[in-house]
């Protein structure tokens, strides 16, 4: 071992030192060890397949997130006018209304879970709204100096519901 650490001879009598130094050396085999087992039974075209899926699958998960922020952000800016808070759950109720009309006139294409689906989004739209327009919400942005007819608070809003959403 004393080979193997020339530059800190003081350290080669230290057992404790050279234990570890052991231990790492075990550890960084065993880690690339396995590497090569895995990645030597797989093919190489097969393997870039697999990378492949899982940048695409990254990729469709960040659109899905960008997605739902942006449609936050419109729920936020429309809270600022309760008409339009209000033509917004309208619409809701009317589109889940004509897709289960549709299902059961045994149209194809629909299903419950299209229902549920409209369902579910008038619920986060209706959150958000209800977020948006929270007199603490908006109280909190000002002490951050975030006007609340400003975009900036869309974007504020859409950010506190992406985050409660996440937990």
């Amino acid at each position: 071992m004393a080979s193997l650490l020339p530059i800190m001879p003081a350290l080669t009598d230290d057992a404790e030192f050279i234990e570890n130094i052991k231990g790492g050396m075990l550890g960084g085999m065993f880690q690339t060890g396995v590497q090569r087992i895995v990645y030597g039974s797989i093919p190489t075209a097969q393997r870039i397949k697999m990378q492949d899926f899982i940048a695409n699958e990254v990729a469709l998960e960040k659109q899905a997130q960008r997605d739902v922020y942006e449609k936050a952000k419109v729920y936020a800016k429309k809270a600022k006018d309760s008409q339009a808070s209000g033509r917004s759950m309208f619409a809701f109720d009317k589109y889940a209304e004509a897709v289960q009309n549709s299902l059961d006139n045994g149209s194809e294409g629909v299903s419950k879970e299209d229902v549920d689906l409209i369902k579910e989004q008038k619920k986060q739209a209706s959150r958000i709204i209800n977020l948006a327009s929270s007199d603490a919400t908006i109280k909190n942005a000002k002490k951050m100096g975030i006007d609340p007819n400003s975009p900036q608070y869309d974007q504020y809003v859409a950010t506190i519901a992406m985050y409660q959403d996440s937990k």
